[in-house]
């Protein structure tokens, strides 16, 4: 009897012990990601700030390469707009003289990353023409207000996260000009990636036809703010410091 009771507790002593490499088996394996994450995000940062650069669009050359790549992207490579009705190869609308411009240049001065914050207009905001929108219980000051829009980075340097170095730079500016409410229309993988790392969309109407199978989201920019505080501090650290 006591031979069995031996072995009983030798058992248990032995699943203690695999039970306990096992969760710092785990511990290890989450810090290491962590650390890896933050290796990145440095090298990432270190990297993107000696090999390009953010600037607001001003001039009129500038604003020409960005129309440009517009039309390469919009145009010719996604056909969500028509080429036949931009005959001199520049992608605008009536949105733009109400908008502010970004870009990314590269070391080479070409523009390879882009995206506009269109402000309240006589025209309004894009989405309103393009959605059926239900705000629910959330109350907007259209004057504290943008759209984000045509969002682009250059096919080939797509796999190089630059989409951030846009998101920093917009963040930026909104701060400083007291925006607080972000319009944008997604499609699903763009809005799974963000919602991922913790960027709190809020769908505010259904998934429609619009440049792709889209749905138009609102982002309240202090719950932003607040969420990569508490659940993504690497991305927090990159984008606010």
């Amino acid at each position: 009897m006591s031979t069995i009771i031996r072995k009983e507790k030798d058992a248990e002593i032995e699943d203690f012990i695999v039970s306990k490499v096992t969760i710092r088996k785990k511990i290890l394996r989450v810090f290491f990601k962590k650390l890896k994450s933050s290796f990145k995000f440095y090298f990432f940062n270190l990297w993107s700030s000696r090999k390009f650069s953010f600037f607001q669009s001003k001039s009129f050359n500038d604003l020409l390469k960005i129309y440009k790549l517009r039309y390469e992207v919009y145009c010719e490579e996604y056909n969500y707009l028509k080429s036949e009705d931009y005959p001199d190869n520049l992608e605008q609308d009536k949105y733009d003289p109400f908008s502010q411009h970004f870009a990314i240049k590269n070391g080479s001065e070409e523009i390879v990353g882009y995206v506009r914050l269109i402000f309240n207009s006589k025209h309004g905001f894009p989405i309103e023409s393009e959605f059926d929108l239900n705000f629910g219980h959330i109350k907007i000051d259209r004057e504290k207000t943008v759209e984000i829009s045509r969002l682009i980075v250059s096919n080939e340097y797509r796999k190089l996260h630059l989409i951030l170095l846009l998101v920093r730079g917009i963040l930026n500016f909104a701060k400083d000009n007291n925006v607080k409410y972000a319009f944008s229309v997604m499609d699903d993988r763009l809005l799974k990636m963000l919602v991922k790392m913790k960027f709190p969309f809020r769908k505010i109407g259904p998934y429609t036809s619009y440049q792709g199978v889209t749905c138009p989201n609102i982002l309240i920019l202090e719950d932003l703010k607040k969420e990569l505080r508490q659940k993504n501090k690497l991305l927090f650290n990159y984008l606010y410091k």
